[in-house]
Order: structure tokens, then C-alpha cells, then sequence
């Protein structure tokens, strides 16, 4: 017996995530997430005063929404980043801790490169999801 991914709702502009049931012993990721772009990666010392840089305001509040409506009546707190400044570059993925019912949750945003949207994911407890590019 074959299990194949779960439908998960529609998301909006076709973004969203699939459960997929893991067999065997093997340690794999239980949780793919798909994303309309691959993730790409910066070293903060590389941003130029001249950069475009991404509202972190405006994505923390993105972060703590989502959370919000994945955790309808938990307590949501937090939403702390490693980085102070991110450019606005499609694909720049940015972690954040938030804290549900005193509980600390890992959410992952990748920037859109569009104003101030992100795309963001609640990650699994074990940080076991895989990313999967539809470019």
C-alpha cells in the first residue's frame, strides 16, 4: 500500500505545503514544503548602504499572522530573527523563532522580492522538512 501527499488546501497564489507520510525507519523529512523559487542565502556583511532592504516589521507581522491562524487560540508571542537587515532579493529565506503557547516554533519566510511579501512555513519541531523549487 502506497501513500502519496496529502492535497492541502489552496494557498494563496499557488503557494502551500503537502504532508507526506514517511515509511520505514529511515530519518527523513516528514514534511515538504513547496516554494515557487529556490531559496537563496546572504551574509549580512555583504549589505551595502545603497541596498534594498525588505521591512522586517512588515514580515515579523506576516510570521506572527500566520501563526496566528495555524494556532487559532494559542498564545503567540515573540518573533525574534537573527538578522537586522535582509534584502529585498527573491528566494532570501529568513528564520524565526515565535513562541506558541510558551512553546518556542521555528517559522521559515522566503522574500518574494515584491514590496514586503513573504512566503512563510511553520517548520516541524525536528526541523526535518525538505524544500521543493516548482522553478
Amino acid at each position: 500500500m502506497s501513500a502519496g501527499p496529502e492535497e492541502a488546501p489552496p494557498s494563496p497564489r499557488g503557494w502551500g505545503f503537502y504532508f507526506v507520510p514517511v515509511q520505514g525507519s529511515a530519518p527523513e523529512p516528514n514534511v515538504m514544503i513547496r516554494l515557487p523559487f529556490a531559496l537563496t542565502y546572504f551574509q549580512p556583511s555583504q549589505i551595502g548602504p545603497d541596498d534594498d532592504l525588505i521591512d522586517l516589521g512588515a514580515v515579523r507581522q506576516a510570521v506572527l499572522d500566520t501563526a496566528r491562524s495555524l494556532h487559532p487560540g494559542a498564545a503567540i508571542e515573540g518573533g525574534e530573527s537573527v538578522f537586522r537587515r535582509v534584502p529585498r532579493q527573491q528566494g532570501v529565506g529568513i528564520s524565526w523563532l515565535v513562541g506558541i503557547d510558551r512553546e518556542t516554533t521555528t517559522f521559515v519566510s522566503a522574500v518574494t522580492g515584491i514590496g514586503n511579501e513573504v512566503i512563510v512555513h511553520e517548520l516541524p519541531e525536528d526541523g526535518s522538512a525538505t524544500f521543493v523549487f516548482d522553478e
